[in-house]
């Protein structure tokens, strides 16, 4: 590392057999290869991108590109499937006994919604859910989802409709103190302004109704994450408004920035589910983890 904090690799790196390690991965357990797949189609579209001879947000979300999607956010596969059940199981325990209304943001083709559902049904616990709003930003997305939670759980009470998290929420019909819980997978490290996107969760929520975001959280600072090197091609990853010092970059945030920006946003009692900061210097690898929050 240089002083300008560049960095450079001293000697070559090896050139792997990428086919032999797709294999390897088959053989073990194939489940996980929709993510190998979206991993090979975004080094396809790096030269171009780079380039700036293509955008990545139309290359990756193109339209024939719509099934590997469906493959990879889907808890059929089991790297991604790890997220949804975290997230679900906290949502589960942060709903109150009693039950409340849930708005799930950037509900996405709707693998999440249907962890989260899934979960509810297993604890016997389904009728606590009083309303459940289901939003997505790409019409495409949202059509998809409504089809899979529809056809999954035909009688809950889900209601499916547009939201922008970079616009107020009122656009959307989302009334003031309406829901006792808000949820989100992998959604809101993509906020252009994370802390307008909180504001507007505060609003929604009920006087001590919690947030649940089942998120990739950073281990370490400026450390790089292995899926970054999908999302990186995004500039609503890469570039979002900064706010320091817990929003210092684009993408993933560490435990202790999602905590410093809960606490600064009108959060209290943040916890984190399983405890990213005790057990990363064990197991670095793991990066999915529920932030749980009650509006102060």
């Amino acid at each position: 590392r240089d002083p300008d904090g560049r960095s450079f690799i001293p000697a070559a790196l090896p050139d792997p057999d990428l086919q032999e390690v797709a294999a390897a991965q088959e053989r073990h357990d194939p489940s996980a290869m929709p993510s190998y797949r979206m991993a090979a189609l975004a080094a396809d579209f790096y030269p171009s991108v780079l380039r700036g001879t293509r955008d990545g947000e139309t290359t990756l979300f193109a339209p024939d590109r719509i099934g590997a999607w469906l493959d990879y956010f889907s808890n059929e596969n089991t790297i991604y499937a790890i997220s949804n059940r975290i997230g679900s199981i906290a949502a589960e325990r942060a709903l109150p006994a009693d039950g409340g209304a849930v708005l799930e943001l950037g509900g996405g083709l709707g693998s999440g919604a249907e962890a989260f559902l899934q979960r509810f049904a297993e604890s016997g616990r389904l009728s606590a859910i009083r309303s459940y709003r289901f939003t997505e930003a790409v019409p495409s997305f949202l059509r998809r989802g409504q089809r899979r939670i529809s056809g999954q759980f035909p009688g809950a009470p889900v209601a499916f409709g547009r939201l922008d998290m970079d616009r107020p929420f009122g656009e959307a019909g989302i009334g003031e103190g309406a829901f006792a819980l808000v949820y989100g997978v992998n959604t809101l490290h993509v906020a252009r302004d994370l802390e307008f996107t909180l504001a507007q969760i505060v609003r929604a929520l009920e006087r001590g109704g919690r947030i649940v975001l089942s998120e990739c959280v950073r281990p370490f600072p400026g450390r790089p994450v292995c899926v970054e090197f999908i999302f990186n091609l995004l500039e609503a990853f890469r570039a979002p408004r900064l706010v320091e010092p817990w929003r210092p970059n684009g993408g993933f945030l560490t435990p202790e920035q999602w905590i410093a920006a809960l606490e600064a946003c009108g959060f209290r009692d943040v916890t984190i589910y399983p405890d990213i900061a005790r057990i990363r210097e064990i197991c670095p690898s793991f990066i999915a983890a529920a932030i749980v929050a009650v509006r102060a």
